[in-house]
């Protein structure tokens, strides 16, 4: 079939994009990856706090309001509610197996 086939224009639609098992695989990679993310800042950031001889700094930084800050991220990035902001998105590779 040619390019401007209709049966094989209408697999490229936003909509047929947007129900696509393929698209939705990529917005939970997406989720799962920014879960990730969230994980390790919180234990970079616990981490800081748990240094011996910093607590100054800590608290010059701000550090335990960017925890504060970054478990409520954690818990947004973890809902069922962010699949559905992240449609519209390009979402995240799934092929893509890297490290965040």
């Amino acid at each position: 079939k040619p390019l401007d086939d209709p049966e094989i224009r209408t697999m490229f639609t936003r909509n047929a994009v947007l129900k696509s098992d393929w698209y939705k695989k990529r917005l939970v990679t997406k989720q799962q990856r920014d879960i990730v993310l969230g994980m390790r800042n919180i234990k970079a950031l616990e981490d800081f706090l748990g240094r011996p001889g910093y607590q100054v700094e800590a608290a010059r930084l701000g550090i335990h309001q960017r925890l504060v800050d970054a478990e409520r991220e954690l818990a947004r990035v973890s809902s069922d509610s962010y699949l559905d902001d992240l449609v519209g998105t390009l979402g995240a590779d799934p092929i893509v197996d890297d490290e965040v």
